[in-house]
């Protein structure tokens, strides 16, 4: 997507130094709804895998406790945050999540009732790809959280807790200051 011609050389760099395997998949339509970029990757994952946001800073471990958990093949879990009170949270962005019993019932920007934040990290499947294209067709949303949304109507999609770990949705220079601010104190 955006700036894929100096990003793709230092991309591909980092993961020849990590030893790191990449497939690199270009999204023609990153100006549109971020569920495209994930489609964009269907080409290439056939398997479970990790969706991170990309402008999103969070602890390791969280990623660590995402990895080890065991959806069934056609389930996603989202890390969720249940402290409504975060000061990193920008409340007029982050996505809100309703859950029961560890069922998402509901998720969007703009949903009135929620009970913990979206952090942006994603252990799915490819149902997910069939879910935002779903999405798309049938209510012309598709963003990730329209292909949520649709995993959520037939029970697949469930959360689990981040607890205290740090993320932030850096969108901004505010955002981007305050994680700044916190490593610096964290270093």
């Amino acid at each position: 997507g955006y700036g894929a011609e100096q990003l793709a050389p230092h991309v591909e760099l980092e993961a020849k130094k990590l030893g790191v395997s990449l497939n690199l998949v270009h999204n023609e339509d990153f100006e549109k709804p971020n569920g495209l970029s994930v489609v964009a990757a269907s080409q290439a994952i056939n398997e479970p895998f990790l969706l991170c946001m990309c402008d999103h800073l969070m602890d390791p471990e969280i990623v660590s406790k995402m990895v080890n958990l065991d959806p069934s093949s056609d389930e996603t879990i989202l890390g969720v945050d249940y402290r409504l009170d975060n000061p990193f949270v920008d409340m007029r962005d982050v996505t809100r999540v309703l859950e029961k019993d560890g069922v998402i019932n509901a998720i969007g920007k703009g949903i009135p009732e929620y009970n913990c934040f979206d952090t942006g990290i994603f252990r799915t499947s490819p149902k997910l790809f069939e879910a935002i294209l779903e999405s798309a067709e049938s209510t012309g949303d598709c963003s990730i959280s329209g292909g949520m949304a649709i995993l959520c109507q037939k029970g697949l999609a469930r959360v689990t807790d981040i607890g205290d770990y740090l993320w932030i949705d850096i969108d901004d220079p505010n955002t981007y200051a305050k994680a700044e601010t916190y490593i610096q104190r964290a270093s």
